[in-house]
């Protein structure tokens, strides 16, 4: 039998508990050493932070990319504002974009806005915000200018940004030097009056000079700075530009002078071909006049501006009257005018209308007739129809018809206007409406000289009085379109824009006015006279598009100028008279080294 000893079970229990002593004292030493030297956790935190500034860089970025490509976005590329202050420590409130800010703008990230979970920084802070100027609403009716041209205003460490988003680190008592404006950081609890100096350090507290650091060699600092350059964000404004452009304006743009259906005999212009306007010569947007040019089939979009269109509520009741173009070499008031030399005169015609005559001039027509009008009662309108007015250089502009201009002696209801594109861009215009009956002259002496007048023209036996009367039909029955209008609520934002500035227009002979509206791919056995975009579906089956051109690229000009390979490259750098171009090409980096985009007006 083996012997116990006395307290040996005593002994064991002692030692394990020095053991757990020892080991206890050690894990303490450890967090207190780690505590009395926080440099040993720069690194962890400075990369938690990387990881937070990186998740709320990409939710910014796809927040503006969704937003732009938006049917309705007035203001595509716009970065929001930073947090409202007003919602500032505020529950379910906090973390919403102001709707419109001062700039530079300086806050809290508008987390809500964003669609993220509010983030923190290592020190358990949220992040902050600037907005550079240009990139955000200043007020609530100034809306931003931003495509491809547009630059970044601030600048941190000397690189151009859009906008910068801040991990705050611990507060700091920093002493003023060189760069830095002496304060004690306090941070009481979120509130409204919140101040950015208690937050960012030095150079990044002092925003109105634009310019930011993401470090200070003198001072304390210890904020994490993380920038969104023009690089990184135009490449997905762009993209939505172009989606949005092939949405919305190019069935405006090729059905603005034709429905390529004969099944639609209420067309304004019934023609049973594709027709797209000549482009303007391709030069310095900021100085072009964008009016088109005669068998010019690539160059800048044919946006001269003369008329701005009305709006007449109720349609078609009233009238509006529009308005003529001011400022810039792109408004041309007498772009569009009337025929006025050669040629046959515009035709009245009607049932109740006799010895009807029309001068003209380049600003208005003037028809004169004869009706057969009762001494009392009768109808108080008479239909009719002027023919044969001839309108210049529509095939190269783009414009609408504007019934509703004031036509004096014409009823408000009842108008129509129709129009035929001639191949030396010239439109051949019909009018129908109603003479206002209750406008003609009515007294006695009025009604003699119709009655002699009716007389000489033999209606007199067939009516019981007979009166004289006129109509005038002036110019601005043709008014621009509503895309060049960049005050159109729903079309506008493009030129408003000035997307047009940095877009080249390209289309095909045949579809041009003097084309004969077919333009044929290889596929159908024949050589293609169509245009082609290698590595693209459609290939060589391209009527119509815009090239969309990036951001300045590495080695290129400055903007603007003209020189078209400095704006477009590859082999669209060196097409500019082309009928080949490219999406893209292999041997070139997309957003590096290329970052042309081609938006579609129409194909076969």
């Amino acid at each position: 039998m083996k012997e116990l000893r006395p307290g040996g079970k005593a002994q064991r229990g002692v030692a394990m508990l020095a053991l757990v002593a020892v080991m206890t004292m050690g894990s303490l030493w450890l967090l207190m050493s780690g505590l009395a030297q926080p440099s040993n956790r720069t690194a962890p935190n400075r990369a938690q932070n990387a990881k937070v500034l990186q998740e709320a860089k990409t939710a910014l970025i796809g927040h503006v990319a969704t937003q732009s490509a938006k049917a309705g976005e007035n203001d595509p590329g716009s970065l929001p504002c930073p947090e409202a202050p007003g919602d500032v420590g505020v529950p379910n409130q906090e973390g919403r974009a102001a709707p419109n800010c001062t700039l530079p703008a300086v806050g809290r990230l508008p987390w809500r806005t964003l669609g993220i979970d509010k983030p923190l920084d290592a020190g358990g802070e949220p992040l902050w915000y600037v907005v550079s100027p240009g990139w955000a609403k200043p007020n609530s009716t100034t809306n931003t200018v931003i495509n491809s041209n547009t630059a970044g205003q601030i600048f941190v460490d000397g690189v151009e940004s859009v906008a910068l988003i801040i991990a705050p680190g611990q507060r700091l008592q920093i002493p003023a030097s060189a760069n830095c404006v002496a304060r004690n950081q306090a941070r009481n609890v979120p509130s409204p009056a919140i101040d950015y100096r208690d937050y960012l350090d030095c150079q990044n507290a002092t925003p109105a000079d634009l310019a930011f650091a993401s470090n200070d060699a003198v001072g304390p600092f210890n904020d994490q700075v993380l920038a969104v350059t023009t690089a990184e964000i135009m490449p997905v404004i762009e993209a939505a530009v172009a989606s949005r452009f092939q949405r919305e304006l190019a069935p405006l743009i090729r059905t603005a002078y034709s429905n390529g259906d004969s099944n639609h005999p209420n067309s304004a212009w019934p023609s049973t071909k594709p027709v797209l306007p000549f482009a303007a010569a391709f030069g310095d947007p900021t100085a072009a006049t964008f009016r088109g040019s005669t068998g010019t089939l690539r160059g800048l979009l044919p946006f001269v501006r003369s008329q701005r269109g009305c709006t007449c509520t109720p349609a078609g009741a009233c009238e509006c009257t529009p308005s003529a173009c001011t400022g810039g070499p792109d408004c041309d008031a007498d772009f569009v005018v009337f025929e006025d030399s050669t040629g046959s005169p515009p035709v009245m015609s009607g049932s109740n209308i006799f010895g009807a005559s029309c001068s003209r001039s380049t600003t208005q027509i003037v028809c004169d007739f004869n009706i057969r009008q009762p001494l009392s009662g009768g109808p108080a309108n008479h239909p009719f129809a002027v023919t044969g007015i001839t309108a210049r250089r529509i095939g190269r502009s783009l414009k609408q018809f504007q019934p509703e201009a004031p036509m004096p002696g014409v009823l408000p209801s009842g108008r129509t206007l129709k129009g035929f594109l001639n191949a030396d861009n010239t439109s051949t215009i019909t009018l129908t409406g109603n003479v206002d009956g209750s406008s003609l002259p009515g007294s006695f002496i009025d009604v003699l000289v119709g009655i002699v007048l009716c007389n000489l023209t033999g209606s007199l036996p067939v009516t019981l009085g007979c009166k004289q009367g006129s109509i005038t039909i002036p110019r601005t029955i043709l008014v621009d379109h509503p895309i060049l209008d960049s005050g159109n609520a729903q079309y506008g934002w493009f030129v408003r824009n000035m997307w047009h500035h940095a877009s080249y227009y390209a289309i095909a002979q045949e579809i041009a006015p003097d084309g004969s509206g077919i333009c044929v791919s290889p596929a159908a056995g024949l050589s293609s006279d169509c245009l082609t975009v290698k590595y693209s579906p459609a290939h060589d089956r391209y009527r119509g598009f815009i090239v969309i051109a990036g951001r300045r690229l590495p080695g290129q000009d400055p903007r603007p100028n003209d020189k078209f390979d400095h704006w477009f490259e590859g082999e669209n750098g060196n097409a500019p008279n082309g009928v080949i171009w490219t999406v893209r090409e292999p041997s070139m980096t997309i957003n590096r080294t290329f970052n042309d985009r081609i938006a579609v007006i129409d194909r076969i």
